[in-house]
């Protein structure tokens, strides 16, 4: 896993284009505003450590952030208070699986010290193959025993299902 230290200007600049942008375009569910905020943050992140520049103000990106080597790949950050573990689970709306990424990268924001951590990559048909389906209704129980209902049908990915990254190049050559 790669951990990216979030300056103050990144999230400035996160809270400036969530204040001003309404990311699900009326189409999608985007979250709610602290959720963009960190799907933002990750995804200002990482381009910076890419080189690639953060489309500015995008409504509906599309369903997907970036395109390395050709590959479009949707940028998934979730927050938390902690660092990620093996067994923490990336979740999604199911019906991302049906957008043009080709595919992920899954990141976990950590809200306490600013530290954008790239948990790993994987493939939308391997995604498919692997990641745990629950129906909207459904209820969620998670790790440490607590539960939530789930509002759309959601799919989950484990970090240590995902192809492990431990440098920006190796990052890069996943999308070869």
């Amino acid at each position: 896993m790669i951990d990216i230290r979030v300056s103050e200007q990144t999230i400035a600049e996160a809270k400036s284009l969530v204040d001003k942008t309404d990311y699900g375009n009326g189409q999608f569910d985007a979250g709610n505003k602290e959720q963009q905020l960190v799907g933002i943050i990750g995804q200002i992140a990482l381009c910076k450590i890419l080189g690639m520049k953060q489309t500015e103000g995008v409504k509906y990106d599309g369903g997907y952030d970036v395109v390395i080597n050709g590959v479009k790949v949707d940028i998934k950050t979730m927050g938390r208070t902690t660092y990620p573990r093996p067994y923490y689970v990336n979740n999604f709306f199911a019906r991302q699986l049906d957008l043009p990424a080709e595919a992920f990268i899954f990141c976990s924001y950590n809200k306490t010290d600013h530290i954008l951590t790239v948990c790993g990559c994987i493939t939308k048909d391997n995604l498919r193959k692997i990641s745990t389906q629950f129906p909207v209704g459904s209820l969620r129980t998670r790790s440490d025993g607590t539960t939530f209902k789930v509002k759309s049908n959601l799919c989950e990915v484990e970090n240590k299902d995902l192809t492990q990254i431990m440098s920006k190049q190796e990052l890069i050559n996943s999308f070869k």
